[in-house]
């Protein structure tokens, strides 16, 4: 007997699954520029050594985005690939389990 369509992953002949994201079209391709302000204030909490965890700023940093998300918990990562493993390691993801990646990404989102 076959398994219906939505039983069935992606990946091995499963329905499709779409999800809008918002925005319209290209909208999501726009880089926001980095300000000269923020610039500097990067560059000076580098000759500070601020830019670890620990630090005021980054505690202050993870506070503020913890509240504006309405989350109990917010961490600060060094760049997009260990922020991914970290969301992986905290939803439980393991061998054998499937993760669907956009189709316009960047390598180590797969």
């Amino acid at each position: 007997m076959d398994q219906p369509k939505q039983d069935i992953p992606v990946a091995l002949g499963g329905a499709p699954v779409f999800v809008q994201t918002g925005g319209s079209e290209g909208e999501l391709d726009q880089w926001q520029q980095v300000t000269e302000e923020e610039a500097q204030v990067a560059y000076d909490m580098t000759l500070r050594n601020e830019l670890s965890g620990g630090t005021s700023t980054v505690r202050d940093f993870e506070e503020t985005w913890r509240k504006r998300f309405g989350s109990r918990f917010a961490i600060t990562v060094i760049n997009g690939t260990s922020a991914l493993h970290s969301a992986m390691f905290g939803l439980g993801v393991g061998p054998e389990d499937e993760v669907i990646v956009p189709t316009y990404t960047w390598i180590c989102s797969i």
